[in-house]
This record gives structure tokens, C-alpha cells and sequence, in this order.
């Protein structure tokens, strides 16, 4: 979930039960952060301020449910939207094969290059919109809402993160289309673990598809030429869901 909401708004936002609830075979886990918040390295809240170990707890809640439930530990995927994108780009890291692919949204890898982990490679799939006025798409602080935001720091830029991963996966030929409808266009780098940036022009900090947020003055346009959840469970799909 994003920073100042919970589990049930998330819900209500990216309505993922549509797939997993209709014969999928999947398991959809929403957890809370502490204060509506994860520290995710350079975001946010009160979880990052604190230095709470927020994939400790992931790890351990994984370990909870596959005690209660049928999991396979070598298919585990995170999606998440703003604060929760910057965390799974952080378990990605962090957690190493547990993390099989994300599906970020609005949040880029929030803590220094030098620090991932991760060895092996890592499918990844991200949307962000040009006019994210919380994660700018140029990379940097926050535009708006200072007197919440001031003290974020400085975003990496999607593009820096996109050639991260794809560098990290060792994609090095040039990006081809992979998706365009209307104001996405979404450009794929071809490896084994393919790496895929989603571009909403003039989108702002929105999950596709989803519910608009409040504060649309700030929050920006949100937009239905792309359905985040459905795009990101189909590229789980690809990755073995």
C-alpha cells in the first residue's frame, strides 16, 4: 500500500480479487506498515524514519502464512503502489529468490545500487506517469505537499531504475515495444528476465486502472488505457504464476 493508506484502500484501489478469486490458483496478501507506512530506503514515513525492518517482518509474515496455507516458496511475487512500489523493489533486493517478479507502480529502487543484493536475475514490471508530482519522473524530491513530503529526499528517476534491473539482468540490447494503447506505451527489455518500463504520458500518481485517489489536484490524472492489475498478473503469469 502507499504511504498515508492501508491494506483495505489498496484493496479497493488495485481489486485484485477479480483474478484471484476466479480459479487463478493465488494467493493475494495485503499487509499493513507501521503508521500506514514502509521503509523502503529512501521512502517513507514514519516505518523509514524509525528504521523499521520492514523485510524482516515480510519475511517472517511469508513464513506465517505458508504455515497456514499451500505456498510455493519459489513463486512468491510483490506488487505495490508508491511507498509499497519502493518496497518491492527493496525485497527484491534484500530477500533475494524469495522475490520471483514485481510489479511496481509510482515508486522507484529507494535504496543505493551498491546495496541490492540480489544475485540472481529479476523480472520486473513498472508503470509511472510523467507528471508524478511525488515521484517525479525525472527523478529528485517530491514537487508537492512539501510540508508532508520535505523530508523524502531524492527519488531515483524510473528510468534509472528500469536500466538497473536491466542491467542487473544482463539485457543488453535496446528496448522493444511491448504494449501501446492510447497515453501508455511500454517499452521491454529482451533477456531472460525481461525488464519493463510503462510510460503514462501526463499520468500522474495513480494506479491505472484503479480507483482515482483523493487530492486528485496533487495526486494528478489517473488514466484506463492500461489496467495495472490486470498487466501485472499477466506478467506474473509469464513468470511461472
Amino acid at each position: 500500500h502507499p504511504l498515508l493508506l492501508d491494506h483495505e484502500k489498496m484493496r479497493e484501489v488495485v481489486r485484485v480479487e477479480r483474478f484471484s478469486d476466479q480459479g487463478e490458483g493465488f494467493l493475494a496478501l495485503f499487509p499493513n506498515g507501521i503508521d500506514h507506512s514502509w521503509n523502503a530506503g529512501e521512502c517513507c514515513g514514519t516505518a523509514k524514519d524509525e528504521r523499521v525492518d520492514d523485510v524482516a517482518f515480510i519475511q517472517e509474515l511469508l513464513a506465517e502464512v505458508s504455515r497456514t496455507h499451500c505456498v510455493d516458496s519459489a513463486r512468491i511475487y510483490a506488487m505495490g503502489f508508491s511507498n509499497g512500489a519502493f518496497l518491492s523493489h527493496r525485497l527484491a533486493c534484500d530477500l533475494g529468490d524469495t522475490i520471483r517478479a514485481i510489479a511496481p507502480v509510482a515508486g522507484t529502487l529507494g535504496i543505493p545500487e551498491a546495496d541490492c543484493k540480489r544475485e540472481t536475475p529479476l523480472p520486473v514490471f513498472a508503470i509511472h506517469g510523467t507528471d508524478d508530482q511525488l515521484v517525479p519522473y525525472e527523478g529528485g524530491p517530491p514537487k508537492a505537499l512539501h510540508g508532508i513530503f520535505e523530508s523524502f529526499g531524492t527519488f531515483q528517476a524510473p528510468t534509472a531504475t528500469d536500466a538497473f534491473w536491466a542491467q542487473h539482468n544482463h539485457c543488453f540490447t535496446s528496448t522493444v515495444p511491448d504494449f501501446t494503447r492510447g497515453e501508455v506505451s511500454c517499452r521491454r527489455h529482451e533477456c531472460a528476465a525481461p525488464v519493463t518500463l510503462c510510460t503514462v504520458e501526463g499520468g500522474g500518481h495513480q494506479w491505472p486502472g484503479g480507483d482515482s485517489l483523493l487530492l486528485r489536484a496533487t495526486m494528478g490524472h489517473s488514466t484506463d488505457d492500461i489496467d495495472a492489475t490486470e498487466a501485472a498478473v499477466n506478467f506474473f503469469r509469464q513468470q511461472g504464476l
